[in-house]
C-alpha cells in the first residue's frame, strides 16, 4: 500500500486516512481537549504523509514512524501556541495577573524562564538551528543551505539541541508539572 501511495495512488491513501484517521483523532483530542484542533491537527498530519509520500517505500516500520510524525506534530503545535501564550503574557497588563488564574501564568512565565535559560546554554549552532526551525519555522534543509552545512549535520544539532533543552529544564525545574510544561513547549 505504501508503494502505491508514492506513486499517487488516491485510493490507496484514503484506504491509510480510514484506517488511522480515528486512532490520530483519539490521540490529538485527548492532547488538545478540543473536537476542532483534533480535526485539523488530523489532516495538517495527513497532509503531511501525502506530503512525504515519496519517502514511504523505505520506511520499515509504518505505524511506529506515522505516529512518531503526528507526535511531532502535536509537540510542534503546542510549542507554537506557548510561544504565541509566552509573547501574549509579556503585553498583558500587570493588574490582569491578579486573577483567579495567576497561578497558571506564573508557572507559565516560570517555564518560559527556564526555557530561555536553557536556549542560552546551548552551543551557538546547536542554537542557532533550533531557533531557525524551532521558532523561526525553517526546514531543516533550508536551514542547511543557510549555515552551509549538511542536511544530516542540521538534524544532528536539533536533535542535540532538544536532548539539552530537555535535560536543563528537567534539571532546574523544581516540580514535575513544570518540566511536563516545558516538554509540551518542545
Amino acid at each position: 500500500m505504501l508503494l502505491r501511495i508514492a506513486h499517487n495512488d488516491a485510493d490507496a491513501f484514503t484506504c491509510l486516512f480510514n484506517y488511522y484517521k480515528n486512532k490520530i483523532y483519539t490521540i490529538a483530542y485527548k492532547l488538545t481537549e478540543s473536537p476542532a484542533m483534533a480535526e485539523e491537527a488530523v489532516q495538517e498530519i495527513f497532509m503531511k504523509l501525502w506530503i512525504k509520500r515519496k519517502d514511504l517505500p523505505g520506511v520499515e516500520h509504518f505505524s511506529a514512524w506515522f505516529y512518531t510524525v503526528a507526535r511531532n506534530h502535536m509537540f510542534t503545535l503546542f510549542k507554537r501556541k506557548a510561544v504565541s501564550a509566552c509573547r501574549g503574557i509579556s503585553e498583558i497588563d500587570p493588574a490582569y495577573f491578579f486573577t483567579n488564574d495567576a497561578e497558571e501564568r506564573i508557572l507559565l512565565k516560570e517555564t518560559e524562564t527556564i526555557i530561555k535559560k536553557a536556549l542560552h546554554a546551548l552551543p551557538p549552532q546547536q542554537n542557532k538551528v533550533y531557533h531557525l526551525i524551532k521558532e523561526k519555522g525553517y526546514k531543516k534543509e533550508e536551514v542547511a543551505a543557510f549555515l552551509n552545512l549538511s542536511p544530516e549535520t542540521v538534524k544532528i544539532h536539533l536533535a542535540k539541541a532538544m536532548k539539552n533543552i530537555r535535560a536543563y529544564c528537567l534539571a532546574h525545574m523544581d516540580s514535575p508539572a513544570m518540566a511536563l510544561i516545558a516538554f509540551y513547549f518542545l
